[in-house]
């Protein structure tokens, strides 16, 4: 892989990180998913055919804000996304323990 493409896969997680932060800000969860189902599949392509070739100072700049970049958009996507996990993890617990309840001893009157 050439520093040209190294640079083109940092561009395209990029790309796809950005439409993450877009779908997370929309609330479309199950585009978030595939979206970083993408993104994963083209990290694993650079770290699979990185070859180790060392990239010029110019390469080694642009890289290095790719990554920056990429780096604040997934905080932001986690900023985003952590206060409905811990809503999940809140909703399901509670489900959890009714469950466990039920079980334990049957259902409430009217249910």
């Amino acid at each position: 892989m050439t520093g040209a493409d190294i640079i083109a896969c940092y561009e395209r997680v990029l790309s796809i990180i950005e439409r993450m932060h877009a779908a997370a800000a929309a609330a479309e969860w199950d585009r978030l998913v595939e979206l970083e189902r993408d993104c994963k599949a083209v990290v694993a392509r650079l770290m699979a055919e990185k070859t180790g070739e060392s990239l010029g100072p110019a390469l080694q700049q642009r890289k290095g804000q790719l990554i920056g970049q990429v780096l604040a958009l997934d905080a932001a996507i986690r900023d985003i996304t952590e206060p409905r996990l811990r809503e999940l993890q809140a909703f399901l617990g509670t489900r959890r323990q009714q469950r466990k309840l039920h079980q334990a001893y049957g259902a409430p009157d009217g249910a």
